[in-house]
């Protein structure tokens, strides 16, 4: 797989970018490298990427029949997370969040990185 290594390597000095992962998962091969300032085991933020990476494994969990989107996340989270997860004026909400609300952000979270600074 030196190979997919090298085109990762070449990737980066072609554009202006910090880094690249890339992971590649079959029946037969797992493979996964990085080039870049980034590590193998390095947590980062994929941005809007991971509302699609969330929206296929929701659908992929619906069409095996795990869920559905009018569930609610009561179903999957315990109560301890949805504890005050959403209230709103004193009244509590957590418990009325569906998973369509999370998929169309229509749930009334707020924004995860609203008002965060780097670092936190």
């Amino acid at each position: 797989m030196d190979y997919l290594q090298h085109i990762l390597d070449s990737s980066l000095k072609k554009k202006d970018l910090f880094g690249i992962s890339l992971s590649v998962y079959d029946d037969k091969t797992h493979w996964s490298g990085v080039s870049g300032n980034l590590s193998l085991n390095d947590s980062y933020f994929i941005a809007s990427t991971s509302k699609l990476f969330t929206s296929s494994l929701v659908f992929k969990l619906r069409k095996a029949g795990k869920l559905e989107f009018r569930d609610p996340i009561s179903k999957f989270l315990p109560s301890s997370i949805l504890r005050n997860l959403h209230s709103y004026k004193g009244k509590e909400y957590s418990n009325q969040i569906t998973v369509s609300n999370l998929l169309a952000h229509t749930s009334g979270l707020p924004d995860y990185f609203k008002n965060k600074s780097v670092g936190n």
